[in-house]
């Protein structure tokens, strides 16, 4: 589906004020980049979810639309040019880090009213960088992680390096890599 963004909504988002990644703290380092209430977000979730008979149905479409988002290994091996994006500047750069492409699909899942949090792996001493994931409420299977009474399923949003080759993560698969591992979680109030 074609989806319908102003160049000046694009605009106003890319002339915010950025945060560079090790600004702030965990929770106020991202919250004020899941845009969830922005008319133009809610439009397009409203408009990739139109005829789901299902919240999972839902999370999946929308899954498949951050799976269209090119990962941007670039901007992880570049810290000094890494900053937080909006979820509409991601989607029409069509590419972002992890956090980036996270942002966007927490943004419209939230949107649609499903219950989302954040999970942040800490890099170990031998890694340059940490991840950053989605978590997902609902009727999933999978790796899961409990926060507040809620299961969020894990949800990965990156690995689509070229748009011929869109990332093939499913809701409650884990990269190899972070399978023995406990992330931070931030629940998306």
């Amino acid at each position: 589906k074609k989806l319908n963004i102003k160049l000046s909504e694009y605009i106003e988002y890319k002339l915010k004020d950025h945060i560079q990644f090790a600004a702030g703290t965990m929770r106020e380092r991202y919250l004020p980049y899941i845009t969830y209430q922005d008319p133009t977000i809610k439009e397009i979730a409203a408009k990739i979810t139109e005829g789901s008979t299902s919240k999972e149905e839902e999370a999946r479409r929308i899954l498949h639309l951050v799976h269209q988002q090119l990962y941007d290994v670039s901007i992880e091996n570049s810290p000094q040019f890494d900053y937080v994006k909006y979820p509409l500047e991601t989607l029409v750069e069509k590419s972002g880090d992890c956090e980036d492409i996270s942002i966007l699909g927490l943004s419209l899942l939230k949107s649609r009213g499903i219950d989302v949090a954040y999970f942040i792996y800490k890099a170990k001493k031998d890694e340059t960088m940490g991840h950053f994931a989605m978590g997902i409420a609902g009727d999933f299977t999978g790796t899961s992680f409990e926060q507040d009474g809620v299961k969020y399923f894990y949800a990965e949003a990156t690995g689509t390096d070229m748009l011929s080759n869109p990332s093939k993560f499913e809701i409650g698969q884990v990269r190899d890599e972070y399978k023995d591992r406990v992330p931070k979680i931030f629940v998306v109030k």
